[in-house]
């Protein structure tokens, strides 16, 4: 991905204008739209025969999760957002993208959207609110994209259930500290852990993030994952990106 001095970040296949969406393209939806794609297509649908029919990108921002499926599976992508500015500007950018035909946005909270909506996915991709008690940033527009108060993890469950398709997959990322409540919830709801990664900012550090795909019924066990996004150069102080997060993402980044 390269950063241009017009707010444009420009990737292999699509280029994403940010300018007006509440949230700026970051490391969290880069990562669990590359590993949503990485997961599906290496392990979940590995010698299946089953194809993603329909996709949705919840709270899409940019547009850069939707962009990332647009890439990488042949079908109809939905992106939606509460905020007027981001889909706009995630309008805008579906438009400019090779998969014009096959990719909307459209400005709806999720709870609307579930009441507007017949159709079923078989992939539903969120990056979601996650700051539940934390002080809220005085920019209100960033404040709602980044707090669950305009939509709670259960809200978050609840309606992806309803429109996620009986084989489908439901990817999310969250902070380690929110997935033991956010997995209750899902259990409660007959959705469980299809595969689990868990992020550290470099190797052998904490935790940072959880990225999660859930499935309907049948409680397996999970494929389970560990990812540092940097490591120490060798023979050097210093870091840089770590070998497995580079190839992670080696489909879409410059």
């Amino acid at each position: 991905m390269e950063h241009s001095s017009n707010n444009i970040f420009k990737f292999k296949q699509f280029s994403v204008n940010q300018e007006g969406a509440s949230m700026k393209i970051n490391t969290d939806g880069v990562l669990i739209g590359a590993w949503a794609v990485k997961i599906l297509k290496g392990t979940l649908l590995k010698n299946k025969e089953y194809q993603i029919k329909r996709a949705l990108d919840i709270g899409c921002g940019t547009g850069v999760i939707a962009l990332m499926l647009a890439q990488s599976f042949d079908c109809k992508i939905d992106g939606i957002d509460v905020d007027l500015d981001s889909h706009n500007c995630a309008k805008e950018n579906f438009a400019a993208s090779p998969w014009r035909e096959r990719i909307k946005s459209y400005h709806f909270s999720l709870q609307n959207f579930v009441k507007s909506t017949n159709n079923k996915y078989s992939l539903i991709v969120s990056n979601p609110p996650f700051f539940n008690s934390s002080l809220k940033n005085p920019d209100k527009k960033k404040s709602v994209a980044r707090h669950t108060e305009t939509l709670s993890y259960k809200e978050l469950i609840v309606n992806s259930l309803q429109l996620l398709s009986d084989d489908g997959f439901l990817f999310l990322i969250l902070p380690s500290e929110s997935i033991e409540s956010l997995l209750e919830i899902a259990h409660k709801n007959f959705l469980y852990e299809r595969a689990i990664c868990y992020v550290s900012h470099r190797k052998g550090g904490k935790n940072k993030r959880v990225m999660l795909s859930l499935g309907k019924g049948l409680d397996t066990p999970p494929i389970i994952q560990k990812l540092a996004i940097e490591e120490k150069k060798k023979n050097s102080a210093n870091f840089s990106k770590s070998a497995e997060f580079c190839e992670l993402i080696k489909n879409f980044y410059i």
